[in-house]
């Protein structure tokens, strides 16, 4: 039985460069126009470099996740403080595209969202360029999530 799993990674995990990488190649192929003017070294240094900036301030949870001790995504969220309560939102998400059409993205977001429960998370949201079709019809597809379409980018959230 295919086993799905996730850990948390941060920049002293051995893991880190891998995860660095997957994020990397995720940026790249959604968004190709970041190396109009660096290579992908310069890109790769200045985002490894933000990343950890933002780990060290804290508030922020990247994952690596596998199946069957197989890397297939990832997945960076960051917290937010609405009142009382904490939310997630979700900063990057992404599974492999070999991986993809295979229902691990389905179960990448049922494992954030227990991970989330478990840490007293009350709230999820995802942020997406409308442009992003593929994404766009992902995240539509679960019947869970409402969506706010009035601004820049579709937002897809869900309260617990």
């Amino acid at each position: 039985m295919d086993m799905l799993s996730f850990e948390k990674v941060t920049p002293k995990h051995p893991k880190w460069g891998l995860f660095l990488d997957m994020v990397i190649d995720y940026i790249v192929e959604s968004w190709p126009e970041v190396l109009s003017h660096k290579t992908m070294d310069e890109f790769k240094n200045e985002y490894q470099k933000e990343l950890v900036l933002k780990q060290q301030e804290g508030g922020r949870a990247f994952f690596l996740v596998s199946l069957n001790n197989k890397d297939i995504g990832i997945i960076n969220v960051f917290f937010t403080k609405e009142g009382d309560k904490t939310a997630i939102s979700v900063a990057e998400f992404g599974v492999k595209p070999e991986e993809r059409k295979k229902g691990y993205g389905r179960s990448m977001k049922e494992l954030l969202e227990t991970w989330g429960k478990s840490h007293k998370v009350t709230k999820i949201s995802i942020e997406v360029d409308k442009d992003k079709l593929f994404a766009n019809k992902f995240w539509s597809s679960f019947e869970d999530l409402s969506l706010d379409g009035s601004c820049e980018r579709n937002l897809y959230s869900k309260e617990f």
